[in-house]
């Protein structure tokens, strides 16, 4: 087990977040995501995004560490002290929200929970590119994803859903690896349905850290968290069936067995030798905002 992901606030509630301009897509995901990612990697610290419910009906909140960028310095002869923001400060993510700062008492919410491990793989995309564009119907914007009706149908009970995700410098240290992989398959590679397979998947897999190479790699948790472990076990595979990761190349699916402390749960490394799922998995920026 490795060291726990820090969780060190400022953190904040979202209160409102601009209507979306367009679909989803990979490449607009990573557009909407890259202020946040690129400001908490020079900060050197986690990007976090999540959402709690308090069970009972209480209202869903979505909350983030992507905060408001430092004030800038005054000039050395102001005479006024700025005062402490005390509203709706504008976020770095999602794109055009606002958001009220909280307390660090907030994370011991989030320690009342259990949690699982959701770990991930990479995977082809569902869809083309471009398909996003085909046939669009400008009401769907208006309408909640899947995974947002998931939150409101589940709300009655105490849960969360956490995204955690560190910045590493390991991308180029992976394109050096696919470019040997590839190179091997050509020279050596036999002509059976699983080079070919191996061979694509590290083509795909190049072309995507080449488009996203701005923000590097990041290592990803998903956490799912309950009020018991017997609720966790109920809840965490409909949150994970429910996210929409159609047009990126990864999918997740929820672990099965133990649950965790939060501090465990964000220190706890597992692979599945079956399909590589593991925790935590290595993805490109935009995933964190599917």
């Amino acid at each position: 087990m490795q060291p726990s992901v820090s969780l060190s606030g400022p953190w904040y509630r979202i209160q409102s977040i601009a209507a979306p301009s367009r679909s989803s897509s990979a490449e607009w995901d990573f557009v909407t995501v890259l202020p946040a990612v690129l400001s908490a990697a020079q900060r050197d610290r986690p990007f976090v995004i999540g959402w709690l419910s308090r069970g009972s009906g209480a209202p869903l909140e979505l909350i983030t560490n992507a905060g408001p960028l430092s004030p800038p310095r005054q000039p050395r002869r102001a005479t006024d002290v700025p005062e402490s923001p005390s509203g709706p400060q504008p976020l770095l993510f999602p794109g055009g929200a606002r958001g009220i700062q909280l307390d660090e008492e907030y994370l011991a919410d989030l320690a009342d929970l259990v949690w699982t491990p959701c770990p991930g793989r990479q995977a082809p995309p569902l869809g083309g590119r471009g398909r996003e564009f085909a046939g669009f119907d400008p009401d769907e914007l208006k309408r909640p994803t899947l995974f947002e009706s998931t939150l409101v149908t589940l709300m009655s009970r105490p849960f969360a859903w956490l995204v955690v995700a560190e910045p590493t410098d390991l991308l180029d240290a992976e394109v050096a690896h696919l470019r040997t992989q590839l190179n091997v398959l050509r020279q050596y590679g036999d002509a059976s349905e699983r080079s070919r397979f191996d061979a694509e998947r590290a083509e795909r897999r190049m072309q995507e850290l080449d488009a996203f190479r701005e923000a590097g790699l990041w290592n990803v948790r998903v956490l799912a968290g309950g009020a018991t472990a017997e609720e966790l076990r109920q809840i965490a595979p409909v949150l994970v069936g429910s996210v929409e990761m159609s047009h990126h190349p990864y999918r997740l699916r929820s672990a099965h067995g133990a649950v965790y402390a939060l501090p465990e749960a964000l220190a706890i490394t597992m692979q599945d030798p079956a399909d590589g799922a593991a925790a935590p998995f290595a993805a490109t920026a935009g995933a964190l905002a599917a």
